[in-house]
């Protein structure tokens, strides 16, 4: 595929690299009555700029009129119909009064949805390229440290540091899932505890690794997207992680004694 604004070779995308970072700063835009990229900070490209604003007879150039206001408008409507990909019934048949309401032609129509239908496939396809690269890190770091360390309850983990701490859970009778893979999602949490609406236990112990990091980053932030409580246990806390662990777990651990 080429560029559409300056016609170099862009993969799967409209704009190539250098004018997707044009875009990132607010110099390549487009255009919002046809939907056309253009290299420009302002709201219409110059064929439709130029095509509401026809010169008067004194040579003045005329305003924005009221027709071409509830194009802009109805456009906008379409935009938001169109965000998850797809038109519902219901959605269609609401457009529809609004098009005849409006005085909008099936032709302007047409043209509008065209523009953002293809808006709209390409942020689906880069939101598929980011899932893809999510599940290529969760896949790629299961692959690289299989599971090899029986713990005492059975479990077989990924390193000597997740049995230890799967360990202190089994002696202290805390109720623990190694593994739990989240709903809906390619990912799996290295411990789940059912107290308090569940919680989730990360053991960082690659963090000083790029890749590694990042499936960090991606995970934490799933995490608080979803408002779960989640709870890190770090790699320098192996040196003594039965006071550690007590700390962290106080309050699951006083209500098993009691």
């Amino acid at each position: 595929m080429a560029c559409e604004i300056c016609g170099k070779p862009s993969g799967f995308f409209q704009l190539c690299k250098e004018c997707n970072e044009l875009k990132k700063k607010g110099l390549v835009k487009r255009c919002e009555s046809c939907g056309k990229w253009m290299k420009s900070t302002k709201p219409l490209c110059y064929e439709c700029w130029k095509s509401r604003h026809p010169k008067s007879q004194n040579g003045s150039k005329a305003k924005l009129g009221h027709r071409d206001r509830l194009v802009i408008i109805y456009r906008e409507v379409l935009k938001k119909a169109w965000e998850d990909g797809v038109i519902t019934k219901d959605e269609a048949e609401i457009l529809g009064q609004l098009r005849t309401n409006m005085g909008i032609t099936d032709r302007e129509h047409f043209e509008l949805e065209n523009n953002i239908k293809k808006e709209v496939k390409s942020a689906i396809n880069i939101l598929k390229k980011i899932e893809r690269t999510k599940n290529e890190l969760e896949n790629d770091f299961r692959t690289k440290y299989p599971p090899k360390w029986r713990t005492k309850d059975g479990h077989i983990v990924r390193s000597k540091a997740e049995r230890t701490i799967d360990d202190w859970f089994y002696e202290n009778k805390i109720v623990h899932c190694y593994e739990k893979k989240l709903r809906g999602e390619n990912i799996y949490c290295d411990f789940y505890l059912p107290y308090k609406g569940g919680i989730y236990v990360e053991f960082w112990g690659l963090a000083e690794q790029e890749e590694y990091r990042q499936r960090m980053i991606q995970k934490k932030e799933y995490y608080q997207s979803k408002g779960y409580k989640q709870i890190d246990i770090l790699d320098k806390h192996n040196e003594d992680y039965d006071t550690h662990l007590e700390e962290i777990f106080k309050e699951i651990l006083e209500k098993i004694e009691k």
